[in-house]
């Protein structure tokens, strides 16, 4: 059985209290989670999907033992779910969202490339995609990324194609950034975004919340805020995969609300 809900922390809150019941009554297998933590289950198995992702692209290093990928194993009866808080998944503006799994991938080369397009951001967007297809900062990350990672085909201009696919969402997002609010914590440093009632300091929107790093790094001031740091969003999202929120059902026998 498991029990979703919105909240990490109702989640939490509801297993605590209810979970002196499930043992005086010997109930074993219950899971509870938030709707994200749920659709990453279902997306990875017994191994995370980023991991995968970065095992697929990443040189291992020498004598690493890598898992191999699992499915999740069944436990031999109706697979059961409860909803907690159910209207905040049955509305149109969460049903019809995806859950996309991202892995982040470093380059010590990209901030040289963002800086780039976050400098440029005042031209039109033709001649901000021709800039930066024609600039020595994309062959930089792409010789780093032939370094680095394993070949494609042994040949740099796919990793550039690749780089480059990847620099076109962040031009997009670049104008789109601002229709997902993010707020700095001044104590932890970091930042938030709502999140399904909520809020989470994930990476949920890939390069919009690059881009809310930049805005708070250069003009909002927060440049000097004790654990802020920019280049720690500056990372390449590589999409794993994506399931969409409507189809959880698909993944039981009984839906209880």
């Amino acid at each position: 059985v498991h029990c979703m809900c919105y909240s990490a922390y109702l989640s939490e809150r509801d297993k605590n209290d209810f979970n002196e019941i499930f043992e005086m009554l010997s109930i074993r297998g219950i899971q509870w989670d938030t709707y994200e933590n749920h659709c990453e289950r279902i997306l990875s198995g017994e191994v995370s999907m980023r991991d995968r992702i970065r095992h697929a692209v990443l040189r291992p290093e020498p004598g690493e033992k890598r898992r191999e990928a699992k499915a999740p194993a069944g436990a031999g009866g109706l697979k059961i779910v409860i909803i907690d808080e159910t209207d905040t998944l049955w509305n149109f503006k969460t049903y019809q969202k995806e859950y996309v799994a991202l892995a982040n991938i470093k380059l010590d080369n990209l901030i040289h490339l963002t800086d780039l397009i976050w400098d440029n951001q005042k031209l039109p967007l033709y001649d901000l995609v021709k800039t930066v297809h024609e600039s020595t900062e994309l062959q930089e990350c792409a010789s780093e990324c032939v370094e680095k990672f394993v070949a494609i085909n042994d040949n740099e201009t796919r990793w550039k194609d690749l780089i480059m696919g990847c620099a076109r969402s962040m031009i997009r997002d670049l104008y789109l950034y601002k229709d997902f609010p993010y707020k700095l914590d001044s104590e932890s440093g970091k930042l938030y975004c709502e999140e399904n009632h909520g809020v989470t300091n994930a990476m949920r929107h890939g390069y919009k919340t690059m881009w809310h790093a930049y805005d708070h790094h250069h003009n909002q001031g927060n440049s000097e805020i004790r654990g802020f740091k920019r280049d720690e969003y500056i990372v390449l999202n590589i999409i794993g995969a994506k399931i969409a929120y409507a189809r959880i059902y698909k993944e039981y026998d009984l839906v209880l609300a």
